[in-house]
């Protein structure tokens, strides 16, 4: 079975926060992620997480965070406080809309929409990827009003 592609974006947040995230803000996740709606992990799944690192692919390998799905990563974040990486987290899925890859959106909670976010990683047609970046370019502007 031939290795899924990751885009270098989704590579460089994950970098980003394993080198940002503190070792108080992993315990802190490691708290927060007990919740079903983030793994419902058990004490025992906890113990052998040793950092940043292993947290983060164990939320990926759960379907908890994956390429342009990091609503859930953001609700994690603002739980243990740690909002200065929310910023990061939005403008990689800003460049992965840019380059055509679906992303998950806030009304992700469809089960349309999980089913689309999970499906492999490719850049979507030409058409809808410009459909995409105008729709993340509006979302953007609504928020900001600017």
């Amino acid at each position: 079975m031939p290795l899924e592609k990751v885009p270098k974006e989704h590579i460089d947040l994950l970098l980003h926060l394993k080198r940002t995230l503190t070792t108080d803000a992993l315990e802190d996740m490691k708290l927060a992620v007990r919740a079903d709606e983030f793994g419902g992990f058990q004490d025992a799944e906890l113990e052998k997480i040793q950092n940043v690192r292993e947290m983060l692919r164990e939320l990926e390998v759960r379907g908890i965070i994956g390429v342009g799905k990091y609503m859930k990563l953001k609700d994690i974040m603002r739980s243990i406080g740690y909002v200065a990486v929310l910023e990061d987290i939005d403008q990689t899925q800003t460049n992965l809309f840019e380059k055509g890859y679906g992303t998950e959106s806030a009304a992700s909670n469809t089960e349309m929409t999980s089913k689309r976010v999970s499906q492999p990683h490719e850049p979507l047609g030409d058409s809808s990827g410009k459909f995409v970046f105008a729709l993340a370019l509006w979302l953007k502007i609504s928020k900001t009003g600017t």
